[in-house]
C-alpha cells in the first residue's frame, strides 16, 4: 500500500483544522479567565478589609475586658471565637492568582493538519 485513499485524506485534514479550531477556541477561553480572577480577587479584597476590621474589634472588646472575664468561661468561649475570626482574615489575606494554563498542541496535530496521505514517501 502506497497510499490512503484521498477522500480518507480530506477527511484527516478536516479533522486536524476542526481540532485546531477547538484550542484556539480554548485558547480564548482561557485567556478571559484573567479578568474573571481579577474580579474574584476584588471581592476577596473587599472582604479581607471587612474581617479585618471585624477581628480588631472583637481583638479590643476582649482586651478591655477583665482579666477575670478573659479566665471564665464566657471569656474562653469569646477568645475561641476571635481567633478564628483573625484565621480567616489572615486567610483573606491571601492573593488569589489565575491559574496558567498551556494548551500545547499534539505533535500528531500538525501531522494531519499539514501532511498529504495519498502519498507515502518511497
Amino acid at each position: 500500500m502506497k497510499r490512503i485513499d484521498r477522500k480518507v485524506s480530506i477527511q484527516l485534514v478536516g479533522l486536524g483544522r476542526d481540532i485546531e479550531a477547538l484550542y484556539r477556541e480554548a485558547d480564548t477561553l482561557l485567556e478571559g479567565l484573567g479578568p474573571l480572577f481579577d474580579q474574584i480577587d476584588e471581592k476577596r479584597r473587599e472582604a479581607a478589609e471587612l474581617m479585618e476590621d471585624e477581628a480588631n474589634v472583637a481583638e479590643e472588646f476582649y482586651d478591655g475586658k477583665s482579666e477575670r472575664w478573659q479566665e471564665g468561661e464566657k471569656g474562653s468561649e469569646f477568645s475561641e471565637w476571635k481567633d478564628q475570626l483573625r484565621s480567616v482574615a489572615d486567610d483573606l489575606g491571601n492573593e488569589i492568582d489565575c491559574p496558567k494554563i498551556d494548551l500545547e498542541r499534539p505533535d500528531w496535530l500538525s501531522d494531519i493538519t499539514n501532511q498529504d496521505f495519498e502519498e507515502l514517501p518511497e
